[in-house]
């Protein structure tokens, strides 16, 4: 799955990776019908940074890919009320809708299928450095700062902050408390305890279908009450 958000200059980073972790948020909240809950990074569904697309007519995207693609994500895109993304099932797709050319695709990692441990904060790092140098933009010094300020006030649920991942557990951007919400939810190593073990033996638990046969899904990290 691909989704490409577009950027206009080094100062719409920050808002295209806020508007990413709103894209994520969502996906959660559409795979499990409502709940408030967190994709695990190393999820088959969860999205991450892969390359900077550039079409004929000098618009940029930054596209984050994931190794499936489901409803949840055209749900997700087709739900927010600014920036959404261009979904599509690939890539390929993506170029095809955008009339890119292979020759104006800039990787940041080898593989967009890739998950787990390259996704982190380097690869978000990169992808920032890849699409600056490209474009020739400065490279913006707080553009992570700003975009935590931005994701605050968009997400609908808890996503993982990889700068903080996994050393230090992540510390979710913690989301308005409003339409129904749970209250504010953040986390960190301090204050987690013997919690968190149990919900990473919980997310690596295979499901089993009706016949006891392993099948795939989403990975869900339930997100407890204060």
């Amino acid at each position: 799955m691909a989704a490409a958000f577009k950027v206009n200059d080094s100062n719409g980073i920050a808002a295209a990776f806020a508007a990413h972790d709103e894209f994520q948020s969502r996906v959660a909240k559409a795979f499990w019908s409502g709940e408030t809950v967190m994709m695990e990074v190393k999820d088959d569904f969860y999205t991450a940074p892969y390359c900077l697309l550039k079409t004929e007519d000098g618009q940029s995207y930054i596209v984050f890919t994931s190794y499936k693609a489901r409803n949840p994500h055209y749900e997700a895109s087709n739900s927010m009320e600014k920036d959404a993304p261009l979904v599509a099932p690939s890539v390929h797709d993506i170029e095809k809708i955008l009339g890119a050319k292979e020759d104006s695709k800039f990787v940041f990692r080898e593989y967009a299928w890739a998950g787990g441990d390259d996704v982190n904060a380097a690869l978000e790092e990169n992808a920032v450095k890849v699409t600056c140098e490209t474009m020739g933009w400065g490279v913006p010094q707080n553009w992570r700062d700003d975009r935590k300020t931005q994701s605050k006030k968009r997400i609908v649920g808890p996503v993982w902050d990889l700068s903080a991942y996994p050393e230090g557990m992540a510390n979710p951007y913690p989301y308005p408390a409003t339409g129904g919400m749970r209250s504010c939810f953040s986390m960190n190593q301090n204050d987690v305890g013997g919690s968190l073990s149990k919900m990473f033996e919980d997310i690596n638990k295979k499901p089993r279908d009706h016949k006891g046969r392993a099948r795939s899904r989403a990975t869900r990290k339930p997100v407890p009450r204060k």
